[in-house]
């Protein structure tokens, strides 16, 4: 998301909704709406939406064979775009505070990283040293290729940009047969502006007809591709009590 915090290698909270779509027309015929500037939220003005140039992406998701990245609870993702190359480790499961779709919230670090791909890992960035601690020597190995057309939205209220709105066409490769398909709206939105967007993410989602998307695009296609994650590895309770033996706390 351009509009988020830090400079390419942040570690952040991503907030998002994603919602699923059947057709993303009414979406764009949505925020067409809100380029005419006759939406306002309240007494901070109107809030308008500025398209930005469509973008191909194309995301390779790595783990090890053994899942050790999935195994702590995280998923490493390379992403090339024009202009942009860069890898993610992103929370595999975000919370969402409330009911309902209420925005999810995943904590990320990303890393740009120049044409030899694989440098980053050695060079020790943000991404590449918590990759080298849970990994150690194990390789990394391609587990997943998604490949996304994206129609980006800045939301820009008052002074500020607020939030991205992303109306995604996604295929995700599964054994060289047809590509699994998804659209999806994603709304990526600061920290400060959640509770002032949130009804306005309603009136989105009721007037697009859309769903919120239980899965990521990563767990979509784990699912779609039969894979079996491991669970986090169980290390015992964790509680001292007066009870606690030396052999328990051990």
């Amino acid at each position: 998301m351009t509009i988020g915090p830090g400079d390419g290698q942040a570690d952040a909270v991503e907030i998002e909704w994603q919602f699923d779509a059947l057709d993303l027309r009414p979406a764009g015929r949505w925020l067409a709406s809100l380029s005419a500037g006759s939406t306002s939220i309240g007494a901070l003005g109107p809030i308008t939406a500025l398209a930005r140039p469509t973008v191909v992406q194309e995301d390779l998701y790595l783990d090890t064979e053994d899942w050790r990245i999935a195994q702590a609870g995280y998923v490493l993702r390379v992403r090339k775009a024009k202009n942009k190359q860069e890898v993610t480790l992103k929370a595999l499961t975000g919370h969402s505070k409330g009911i309902g779709s209420a925005p999810k919230r995943r904590r990320e670090v990303n890393e740009p990283f120049a044409d030899n791909a694989s440098r980053w890992i050695e060079e020790g960035g943000p991404v590449g040293w918590r990759v080298s601690a849970l990994i150690g020597r194990r390789p990394l190995q391609q587990v997943l290729e998604v490949q996304t057309r994206r129609r980006p939205f800045v939301l820009h209220l008052g002074d500020n940009d607020v939030a991205e709105v992303a109306l995604d066409e996604t295929a995700i490769s599964i054994d060289n047969q047809n590509p699994m398909r998804l659209l999806r709206v994603e709304v990526e939105v600061l920290a400060p502006w959640v509770e002032v967007l949130a009804p306005l993410v309603e009136d989105l989602q009721r007037s697009s007809g859309l769903a919120p998307a239980p899965l990521s695009k990563f767990e979509a296609g784990a699912v779609a591709r039969g894979y079996v994650i491991p669970t986090r590895i169980d290390l015992g309770p964790t509680a001292i009590t007066s009870d606690t033996t030396i052999g328990a706390l051990a």
